[in-house]
């Protein structure tokens, strides 16, 4: 009886791209031909993760809520449909593999890398305890691993302050309203140039922002225009501060004005904006600015004279999301309820509609009834098609590659001038749809991973949820809340509709 296999692939997160030449359809064949070869039969599978980090996990547990794909791998091995796992190599599981390969061993099923092979035992004989050759192996490679990727960071936090200081270009993102020039998408030493449809509503927030506007009204006209934000699917007051306050739009670039910190245990992440001064880098870049220093200073200084009171209110559990049933306007919080009510907090309509609700009612409400659709597993999850990314990313690159080929045949003088230009622009028509689907899929593939997360966090606290809405950070359950909610429709007698996304 042939030896059963199934197929791991993954590839890192952006900021461990550039280690990472090895794409998904790649992996995938290289493994089966490395199967294939030897006689096995392909029997579950292929588990394909693309662009997830496997080194922020303490635990296998927080690892299977956040990656589908490892939880579906581990699933199967545990329902004995698979012999042998074989994967491109060792760092394909990072530091998950360890607690990958134990956990496999207890199902009876071995790791096999493409790489760094080693030949595994007859499923018959199998014992996690028949032989040490694997754990050496193993093992050595997380140690060369780790080693690998401190190098990067290394070389990272060197190269990144040199990138603003000397060469005048953004440390890392293009900010908002700029891009690469056209043609010059992938060069890493572009300089970027204005957006024309973008970077004409910087300069609205801009001159909306000087004239007295607040955050939550500008904020309001750009989703009202549909324009699309730079990070996230919704405009947040604070993105709208963030782009404001930087600097690039005034001609200069900066680095180290804040950083990301993650909680290994708790897996929240947050923006740590209190750097001091000392340690950010502004220097004069390439680019050209949609406005002067003066302007600059201007908005700075706008900024401090509306204090604390424009900063916006400490965000609720329910923030953007209560929603009246009879106009579709949002529910404001106010400190005018009831003497009987703690702090007198209520909701109510903006538009003046007769719908209100106290904070704790609003709290228990959506408590059971969010509860009540957890137990019964009613939570719809977001569509996301792995086979597309795959296939998106494959086509991209394959225009590319067409793209370098006929760009060196005009550099060689085999291809005259017209016929590249007629060819260039028709790929690069269809580089840019192929940009689009894969930024579709990724879309699809990160509101899915965000909303598991959010059932992960929400589940951990089902059995309290009403005091688990009014003892933990707002912000943080709020953030949970958007991920599975797209609104809570309040309606006069005070009914809750759950609208999951």
């Amino acid at each position: 009886m042939p030896i059963r296999f199934s197929i791991w692939a993954a590839v890192s997160t952006e900021a461990q791209a550039a280690a990472d030449k090895t794409s998904l359809s790649e992996q995938e064949t290289r493994c089966r031909q490395a199967a294939t070869g030897k006689g096995w039969r392909e029997s579950a599978g292929p588990f394909i993760c693309p662009g997830e980090s496997r080194t922020r996990y303490v635990n296998l547990r927080d690892a299977e809520l956040a990656i589908p794909q490892l939880k579906a791998l581990l699933d199967s091995a545990q329902r004995h449909e698979y012999d042998i796992l074989i994967l491109y190599d060792y760092d394909r599981l990072r530091d998950l593999l360890a607690l990958v390969s134990l956990t496999l061993s207890q199902y009876g099923a071995q790791i096999y890398s493409v790489n760094q092979p080693l030949e595994p035992l007859s499923p018959e004989v199998y014992s996690p305890y028949a032989s040490d050759s694997s754990f050496i192996m193993e093992g050595m490679s997380h140690i060369i691993s780790r080693a690998k990727i401190a190098d990067l960071r290394r070389k990272y936090f060197f190269a990144m302050p040199l990138r603003v200081s000397e060469r005048g270009l953004p440390a890392i993102a293009i900010p908002f309203g700029y891009r690469k020039p056209p043609g010059h998408e992938t060069d890493r030493k572009a300089v970027p140039v204005a957006n024309p449809v973008t970077s004409s509503y910087v300069t609205k927030m801009k001159e909306m922002l000087l004239n007295g506007k607040s955050i939550r009204q500008i904020v309001d006209m750009l989703e009202e225009d549909a324009i699309r934000p730079p990070h996230s699917r919704r405009w947040w007051p604070q993105t709208v501060r963030d782009i404001l306050r930087n600097p690039f739009y005034a001609g200069y670039n900066r680095w180290g004005v804040s950083r990301s910190i993650l909680d290994p245990r708790t897996r929240r992440r947050f923006r740590d904006r209190a750097i001091p001064r000392k340690n950010i880098i502004i220097a004069k870049g390439k680019h050209d600015p949609l406005w002067d220093d003066a302007t600059h200073q201007a908005i700075l200084a706008e900024f401090a004279r509306r204090g604390h009171s424009y900063k916006g209110k400490r965000s609720s559990v329910f923030t953007g999301l209560l929603h009246c049933s009879e106009c579709d306007a949002r529910l404001w919080l106010q400190g005018n309820g009831p003497r009987a009510i703690p702090d007198r907090l209520i909701w109510r309509c903006s538009r003046g509609c007769h719908v209100a609700i106290t904070h704790p009612d609003a709290i228990q409400r959506v408590a059971a009834d969010l509860g009540g659709a957890l137990q019964d597993e009613e939570i719809p999850l977001p569509d996301a098609n792995g086979a597309h990314l795959i296939q998106a990313q494959g086509m991209l690159d394959e225009l590319e590659r067409q793209r370098s080929r006929i760009e060196d045949a005009y550099q060689s003088g085999s291809l005259g001038l017209a016929s590249f230009s007629e060819r260039a622009a028709a790929i690069d028509k269809q580089m840019d749809k192929a940009q689009l689907e894969l930024a579709e899929a990724e879309r699809a593939g990160l509101s899915r991973l965000e909303t598991l997360r959010a059932l992960g966090g929400i589940h951990g606290a089902l059995a309290r949820l009403p005091a688990f809405f009014e003892t933990e950070e707002p912000v943080y359950v709020n953030h949970l809340l958007h991920a599975l909610l797209a609104k809570i429709i309040i309606s006069p007698g005070g009914e809750i509709t759950l609208q999951f996304r």
